[in-house]
């Protein structure tokens, strides 16, 4: 069960495209552990914010995740994590400084390790932007984000 725990932790679960900003396109693709959105969210912002800047606000639909903080705090500064039932349910939107964001497909956590480095790859090699509808393809169609 130990080694079972450490493969995992090994695993990784962030991935980011070579052609970040492009509009409509996918910036990243995440596989979090669970569907607590707090879990690993610091982490993302700060990642994300060497790209965008620092980022201002975090957009999320509140039906694919268990729960979610209200805000992160970070040094002195509090940044928004609001439900917004016209984002992708599979996807976070991350606002960023001087009009640069980043979309983020979301892997689901239930998702096989299989499934979930499919993904990953496809998103950090595409010779172009992949988008949301190429992601969900690779895992099937939507088998994979049963809850």
């Amino acid at each position: 069960m130990a080694d079972d725990d450490a493969h995992a932790a090994l695993i990784a679960r962030l991935a980011l495209s070579n052609h970040p900003g492009l509009q409509g396109t996918v910036a990243g693709a995440w596989w979090p552990s669970d569907r607590q959105l707090g879990t690993g969210l610091a982490d993302l912002v700060a990642v994300l914010g060497l790209r965008i800047g620092p980022v201002r606000r975090v957009l999320y639909d509140p039906i694919w995740w268990d729960t979610a903080p209200a805000r992160l705090i970070r040094g002195s500064t509090s940044v928004p994590v609001d439900a917004y039932s016209l984002i992708a349910r599979d996807t976070l939107y991350l606002m960023g400084t001087h009009n640069r964001h980043s979309l983020l497909f979301v892997v689901p956590p239930a998702a096989t390790e299989l499934d979930a480095r499919l993904v990953l790859a496809a998103v950090a090699t595409a010779a172009s932007p992949p988008s949301v509808q190429t992601l969900r393809a690779i895992l099937g169609g939507g088998r994979a984000r049963q809850k």
